[in-house]
């Protein structure tokens, strides 16, 4: 009889206390939760992420240097649009230099055509260094669009006069006149400015 009541006695003061009851309760769940846990951990990687496609070669590896320029058009472009100009600046400043010692030596009356060319070209190799250099200076070998246009161009052809006569000034050279200076700017102004 004490055994019964005993029991009953217990059976009481646990449903009677619904902290004992919830507490049991979230034991239960808690080891639910860690046996679903160390479930997913044991899972083998497989089962859960497909299988990565074979690759011939590492995607981490970087392209050579050299590749990854040539195969970029906007460079290959680039360089393309500023050898043309100054191909055409050379060609131009040539000319200009050709055509006034051409008209110089017509008006003396002693024109030749093949020493008008060699007196250019003894011109032509310093006048157009300093004209590549003042003219990517000032900007003219960019996109067409931010070009500074005619004016960039006479602006940078003048200074290329004023900087070959204070050479040769200093290099000690005489001129009985100073017309193939200012001569040669005249028609470099206007070939240079046609032929870009």
């Amino acid at each position: 009889m004490a055994t019964t009541r005993e029991i009953g006695s217990g059976q009481h003061d646990a449903a009677a206390d619904p902290a004992v009851t919830h507490a049991g309760a979230g034991t239960t769940d808690a080891g639910h939760a860690a046996a679903a846990l160390e479930a997913v951990e044991k899972a083998p990687a497989t089962a859960m992420l497909p299988a990565p496609e074979t690759l011939e070669h590492d995607v981490r590896r970087r392209r050579p240097p050299a590749l990854s320029f040539l195969r970029r058009f906007d460079t290959l472009r680039r360089c393309l649009r500023i050898v043309t100009l100054i191909a055409l600046d050379a060609l131009g400043v040539y000319a200009a230099l050709l055509v006034a010692l051409a008209a110089k030596a017509s008006v003396q009356g002693d024109w030749d055509l093949d020493v008008s060319a060699d007196q250019a070209y003894d011109y032509w190799t310093f006048a157009f260094l300093i004209t590549a250099l003042l003219f990517a200076r000032s900007g003219l070998y960019a996109n067409r669009a931010s070009r500074p246009g005619l004016r960039g161009i006479v602006s940078s052809l003048f200074w290329v006069m004023v900087v070959t006569l204070a050479y040769a000034k200093a290099a000690g050279h005489d001129f009985s006149s100073y017309y193939i200076f200012w001569g040669s700017l005249l028609f470099a102004t206007v070939i240079v400015s046609a032929l870009r």
